[in-house]
Protein backbone atom coordinates (compact mmCIF):
# COMPACT_ATOMS: atom_id res chain seq x y z
CA UNK A 1 0.00 0.00 0.00
CA UNK A 2 1.66 3.70 -0.94
CA UNK A 3 2.25 6.05 1.63
CA UNK A 4 0.78 9.16 1.93
CA UNK A 5 4.34 10.89 0.05
CA UNK A 6 4.38 8.58 -2.33
CA UNK A 7 0.82 9.01 -3.15
CA UNK A 8 1.83 13.18 -3.86
CA UNK A 9 4.61 12.40 -5.53
CA UNK A 10 2.86 10.41 -8.20
CA UNK A 11 0.26 12.88 -8.46
CA UNK A 12 3.06 15.52 -8.57
CA UNK A 13 4.02 13.65 -11.70
CA UNK A 14 0.77 13.10 -13.27
CA UNK A 15 0.10 17.02 -13.04
CA UNK A 16 3.66 17.73 -14.18
CA UNK A 17 3.21 14.99 -16.92
CA UNK A 18 -0.12 17.33 -18.12
CA UNK A 19 1.65 20.68 -17.81
CA UNK A 20 4.26 21.07 -20.68
CA UNK A 21 4.62 24.45 -20.16
CA UNK A 22 5.33 23.82 -17.01
CA UNK A 23 3.54 24.54 -13.47
CA UNK A 24 3.59 27.16 -10.58
CA UNK A 25 4.04 26.31 -6.78
CA UNK A 26 1.37 27.23 -5.96
CA UNK A 27 -0.63 25.46 -8.43
CA UNK A 28 0.63 22.63 -7.81
CA UNK A 29 0.23 22.28 -4.59
CA UNK A 30 -3.68 23.51 -5.26
CA UNK A 31 -4.02 20.28 -7.80
CA UNK A 32 -2.73 17.65 -5.61
CA UNK A 33 -4.72 19.06 -2.95
CA UNK A 34 -7.85 18.69 -5.27
CA UNK A 35 -6.52 15.35 -6.19
CA UNK A 36 -6.25 13.70 -2.59
CA UNK A 37 -8.74 15.33 -0.37
CA UNK A 38 -8.08 13.45 2.35
CA UNK A 39 -4.30 14.55 2.07
CA UNK A 40 -3.18 17.18 5.04
CA UNK A 41 -2.49 20.43 3.37
CA UNK A 42 1.03 20.41 5.94
CA UNK A 43 1.32 17.15 4.90
CA UNK A 44 1.51 18.15 0.69
CA UNK A 45 3.72 21.23 1.61
CA UNK A 46 6.22 19.24 3.19
CA UNK A 47 6.60 16.32 0.35
CA UNK A 48 6.72 18.83 -2.21
CA UNK A 49 9.60 21.01 -0.81
CA UNK A 50 11.24 17.60 0.12
CA UNK A 51 10.79 16.96 -3.49
CA UNK A 52 11.85 20.12 -4.58
CA UNK A 53 15.19 20.10 -2.21
CA UNK A 54 15.70 16.50 -4.33
CA UNK A 55 15.54 18.44 -7.91
CA UNK A 56 18.26 21.21 -6.50
CA UNK A 57 20.86 18.88 -5.52
CA UNK A 58 20.53 16.71 -8.65
CA UNK A 59 18.61 13.66 -7.12
CA UNK A 60 15.74 13.43 -9.43
CA UNK A 61 17.08 13.55 -12.37
CA UNK A 62 13.77 14.23 -14.73
CA UNK A 63 12.21 17.09 -13.52
CA UNK A 64 13.38 21.25 -13.56
CA UNK A 65 13.08 24.52 -11.38
CA UNK A 66 14.38 26.61 -14.49
CA UNK A 67 13.35 30.03 -12.70
CA UNK A 68 11.94 30.29 -9.10
CA UNK A 69 8.62 28.53 -8.72
CA UNK A 70 8.13 27.04 -11.72
CA UNK A 71 8.07 22.93 -12.21
CA UNK A 72 8.58 21.49 -15.53
CA UNK A 73 9.57 17.55 -16.48
CA UNK A 74 12.70 18.07 -18.32
CA UNK A 75 11.48 16.56 -21.85
CA UNK A 76 9.61 19.58 -22.13
CA UNK A 77 12.51 21.70 -20.92
CA UNK A 78 14.33 20.72 -23.88
CA UNK A 79 11.21 21.00 -26.37
CA UNK A 80 10.84 24.51 -24.89
CA UNK A 81 14.41 25.01 -25.20
CA UNK A 82 14.45 24.06 -29.00
CA UNK A 83 11.24 25.34 -30.12
CA UNK A 84 9.36 22.48 -30.11
CA UNK A 85 6.88 23.61 -27.80
CA UNK A 86 5.82 27.21 -28.61
CA UNK A 87 6.39 29.03 -24.97
CA UNK A 88 5.38 32.39 -23.83
CA UNK A 89 5.88 33.71 -20.14
CA UNK A 90 3.11 35.43 -20.67
CA UNK A 91 0.68 32.51 -21.39
CA UNK A 92 2.32 30.15 -19.09
CA UNK A 93 1.27 32.74 -15.52
CA UNK A 94 -2.34 33.11 -14.43
CA UNK A 95 -3.65 36.04 -13.72
CA UNK A 96 -3.43 35.40 -10.01
CA UNK A 97 -4.56 37.65 -7.18
CA UNK A 98 -1.57 37.78 -4.80
CA UNK A 99 -3.69 36.92 -1.57
CA UNK A 100 -4.90 33.49 -3.46
CA UNK A 101 -1.33 32.80 -3.94
CA UNK A 102 -0.39 33.47 -0.37
CA UNK A 103 -3.45 31.33 1.04
CA UNK A 104 -1.60 27.67 0.80
CA UNK A 105 1.65 29.83 2.45
CA UNK A 106 -0.82 30.55 5.41
CA UNK A 107 -2.69 27.73 5.52
CA UNK A 108 0.76 25.87 5.85
CA UNK A 109 1.89 28.11 8.80
CA UNK A 110 -1.17 28.30 10.81
CA UNK A 111 -0.98 24.37 10.68
CA UNK A 112 2.18 24.22 12.14
CA UNK A 113 1.92 27.01 14.79
CA UNK A 114 -0.88 25.27 15.94
CA UNK A 115 0.65 21.77 16.40
CA UNK A 116 3.03 23.51 19.03
CA UNK A 117 1.88 23.14 22.49
CA UNK A 118 -0.18 25.92 24.19
CA UNK A 119 0.08 28.32 21.00
CA UNK A 120 -2.78 29.52 19.59
CA UNK A 121 -3.31 31.15 16.19
CA UNK A 122 -6.20 32.17 13.95
CA UNK A 123 -6.05 32.36 10.18
CA UNK A 124 -5.25 35.47 8.96
CA UNK A 125 -8.28 37.77 7.53
CA UNK A 126 -6.64 39.19 4.55
CA UNK A 127 -3.43 40.29 5.55
CA UNK A 128 0.00 38.75 4.94
CA UNK A 129 0.83 38.16 8.46
CA UNK A 130 -0.20 35.09 10.84
CA UNK A 131 -0.84 36.27 14.82
CA UNK A 132 -0.15 33.01 17.31
CA UNK A 133 -0.17 34.13 20.76
CA UNK A 134 2.65 32.71 22.44
CA UNK A 135 1.68 34.05 26.22
CA UNK A 136 2.13 30.80 27.90
CA UNK A 137 6.28 31.11 26.67
CA UNK A 138 6.09 35.06 28.20
CA UNK A 139 4.83 33.97 31.58
CA UNK A 140 6.39 30.63 31.63
CA UNK A 141 10.23 30.43 31.11
CA UNK A 142 13.83 30.10 32.68
CA UNK A 143 15.46 32.57 31.17
CA UNK A 144 13.74 35.63 32.32
CA UNK A 145 11.37 36.82 29.27
CA UNK A 146 8.50 38.74 30.22
CA UNK A 147 7.49 40.71 27.19
CA UNK A 148 6.92 39.88 23.34
CA UNK A 149 9.98 42.68 22.55
CA UNK A 150 12.01 40.79 24.72
CA UNK A 151 11.56 37.06 23.30
CA UNK A 152 11.62 38.32 20.15
CA UNK A 153 15.16 39.70 20.85
CA UNK A 154 15.71 36.06 21.65
CA UNK A 155 15.00 34.12 19.19
CA UNK A 156 16.73 36.46 16.41
CA UNK A 157 20.18 36.38 18.47
CA UNK A 158 19.85 33.01 19.46
CA UNK A 159 17.97 31.10 16.93
CA UNK A 160 18.09 33.38 13.51
CA UNK A 161 14.65 33.32 13.40
CA UNK A 162 13.03 37.50 12.94
CA UNK A 163 9.57 38.28 14.17
CA UNK A 164 7.68 41.38 15.05
CA UNK A 165 6.42 41.96 18.65
CA UNK A 166 2.93 41.97 18.76
CA UNK A 167 3.06 44.78 21.77
CA UNK A 168 3.47 46.86 18.55
CA UNK A 169 -0.06 46.44 17.68
CA UNK A 170 -1.49 46.43 20.87
CA UNK A 171 -1.10 42.59 21.73
CA UNK A 172 2.03 41.89 24.17
CA UNK A 173 0.83 37.91 24.20
CA UNK A 174 1.57 37.45 20.25
CA UNK A 175 4.04 37.60 17.77
CA UNK A 176 3.58 38.84 13.97
CA UNK A 177 4.97 36.25 11.33
CA UNK A 178 5.12 37.25 7.70
CA UNK A 179 4.25 34.44 5.43
CA UNK A 180 5.06 36.78 2.06
CA UNK A 181 8.24 34.64 1.42
CA UNK A 182 9.18 31.49 -0.11
CA UNK A 183 7.79 27.98 1.43
CA UNK A 184 11.62 27.09 2.15
CA UNK A 185 11.92 30.05 4.28
CA UNK A 186 8.22 29.74 6.01
CA UNK A 187 9.30 26.03 6.86
CA UNK A 188 13.04 27.15 7.71
CA UNK A 189 11.92 29.79 10.35
CA UNK A 190 8.62 27.40 11.61
CA UNK A 191 11.53 24.96 12.58
CA UNK A 192 13.47 27.67 14.54
CA UNK A 193 10.96 28.84 16.28
CA UNK A 194 9.79 25.79 17.74
CA UNK A 195 13.26 25.09 19.09
CA UNK A 196 13.59 28.66 20.35
CA UNK A 197 10.56 28.04 22.34
CA UNK A 198 11.11 24.33 23.49
CA UNK A 199 14.25 26.34 24.75
CA UNK A 200 12.60 28.38 27.14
Amino acid sequence: MSTQREKIIKQAREILENSPKGIRYADLIRGISEALPDVKINTIHGTIWEFKQKIDKGEVKDVARPEKGLYILQKYLKEREYGDVEYRESEEIKEVKEEDFYKLFADYLVNELKRIPLVDCPLPDGAFYAFPNVSHYIKNNKIGIRDSVQLCEYLLKNFHVALVPGSAFGCDDCLRFSYATSMENIVEGVKRFKSGLASL
